[in-house]
């Protein structure tokens, strides 16, 4: 990330630009579905069609962030997820990652890897997250480790680890959040006259839970016809991929958060991709 031939600094300082700068997005959400609930309570004064979010910056879309509150807050859960490792209290390790999953509204299958690998690890759950967690916080340890057997990383873990993180530097990298950093990528890129997308910014977006028709490109797709993203899911080796999406973004909000005195943090960051993410297309539609 220190070469001078890297294009991550210059890509934080676009993000850091578009905090308080111009970046207009909106799109059409479901009319009934419980994500929405805060958007449609907290903002319905800011337009008469509140199936619409928009946002006229990053800090906006920070601040209009839509997600179901839940009994225990996620900084609560978070708090007591890092005390319990940080005692070895295993049954409360497991109780918490438990929380997270069902705040995050995932690993609701009793079949799911993520379920199961939590459970394979009883009495040993502190171990491998902090193992994780030193591997995700280091810019060049080899992350081979995420095989999907000896450590996981998918929708579920990106969670757990981000809620384990004792020093607050990692980003949650889900679908959404990639779909975001692909279109700000397409952006950037845009403007520089570039026709192919560097390794360092194909960051890989996830596919919507919502039927696809053929032919028919995903919402959370950030490709157009010369600038080509991968799909997270798809990737080989896909845990060890999806790490690497985890480290790289949280490396790239790091140096945001920099160029912004500190003031926003990573999770601010992540926050605002997670609600640009939900469909990065409909800009074209609406202002066709």
């Amino acid at each position: 990330m220190d070469s001078n031939n890297s294009l991550l600094p210059k890509f934080a300082e676009f993000i850091a630009e578009k905090w308080n700068g111009n970046f207009q997005h909106r799109f059409s959400i479901p009319k009934h579905h419980r994500a929405w609930q805060t958007w449609k309570t907290k903002f319905s004064h800011l337009n008469c069609a509140v199936t619409i979010w928009e946002c006229s910056n990053l800090r906006e879309a920070y601040e209009r962030y839509s997600w179901p509150e839940s009994d225990e807050s996620i900084e609560d859960i978070r708090a007591l997820l890092k005390q319990s490792i940080a005692s070895r209290n295993e049954n409360l390790v497991q109780s918490n990652c438990l929380k997270i999953f069902r705040w995050g509204g995932v690993a609701k299958n009793v079949n799911d890897p993520s379920l199961q690998w939590i459970l394979r690890n009883e009495g040993q759950l502190s171990t491998q997250i902090i193992f994780a967690l030193s591997l995700l916080n280091s810019q060049d340890a080899n992350l081979a480790c995420f095989d999907g057997k000896n450590l996981l990383m998918n929708s579920a873990m990106t969670k757990v680890y981000w809620a384990a993180d004792e020093h607050n530097k990692l980003a949650i990298y889900d679908g959404r959040v990639g779909a975001a950093l692909g279109l700000l990528s397409r952006n950037f890129l845009q403007e520089k006259g570039s026709n192919k997308v560097p390794d360092e910014l194909a960051f890989s977006w996830g596919s919507s839970r919502e039927k696809h028709v053929q032919g028919i490109r995903d919402k959370r797709n950030p490709s157009d016809t010369q600038l080509k993203y991968p799909r997270l899911f798809n990737a080989k080796n896909k845990d060890f991929h999806h790490a690497k999406m985890m480290r790289d973004a949280s490396n790239l909000f790091q140096l945001t958060s920099k160029l912004l005195e500190d003031k926003v943090s990573v999770n601010h960051l992540e926050r605002a991709m997670f609600m640009i993410g939900y469909d990065v297309t409909q800009n074209e539609m609406l202002s066709s």
